[in-house]
């Protein structure tokens, strides 16, 4: 593992993150970097939606007592219906897909998530630049815009194409003012 100090608001490493297996809802947004960004109507909402059925599987089931069970957003290329018309593109154009990790959940409770409207996508295990935000979720818009602006074209390695993630662990606290969210960068 490679560690780089940065801003008193955020810490970058270099680590492999295993293969994900993701269950939950998804999205197209123009994103925060792009003119016409609709990201913090878009995602809030789709975090909202997630939030009630992990809830809701939650109190049926039980809560997952395994640190695995994060909360995943990845982002990647839109998903357009194979007839969409390439001028018709729209720039900053992203797929954000919101949900749980289940890789170490029993299959019942998978099927559980399932049976309430989500679906599963699989994700690659590989290297990535982790930028961990550390605070309050309002402050999460610069430390992305930071890393994705400053760091990365300074000092980052080279990007490979694959999906970004945002990953919210145990240590991911909505109140807390020392709650963490790793922003995940895919690189060589």
């Amino acid at each position: 593992m490679i560690f780089f100090m940065t801003n008193s608001s955020a810490n970058v490493q270099i680590i492999d993150l295993p293969a994900l297996t993701v269950a939950g809802l998804g999205a197209d947004f123009i994103s925060a970097m792009a003119k016409g960004s609709n990201a913090f109507t878009v995602l809030p909402k789709l975090w909202g939606e997630v939030s009630a059925i992990v809830s809701q599987v939650q109190l049926a089931i039980g809560s997952p007592s395994d640190s695995k069970s994060w909360m995943v957003g990845a982002m990647g290329e839109p998903e357009l219906p194979a007839y969409a018309d390439p001028q018709d593109e729209v720039e900053g154009l992203l797929h954000y897909f919101a949900g749980i990790r289940v890789d170490s959940l029993a299959p019942e409770q998978v099927q559980a998530f399932i049976d309430a409207g989500f679906q599963l996508r699989a994700y690659a295990p590989g290297r990535f630049a982790v930028c961990e935000h550390v605070g309050p979720l309002d402050g999460l818009g610069a430390t992305t815009a930071w890393f994705y602006q400053t760091w990365l074209p300074a000092e980052g390695p080279v990007q490979r194409y694959a999906h970004h993630y945002e990953i919210y662990d145990e240590r991911f606290d909505m109140v807390s003012p020392s709650s963490v969210v790793m922003i995940c960068a895919p690189v060589v």
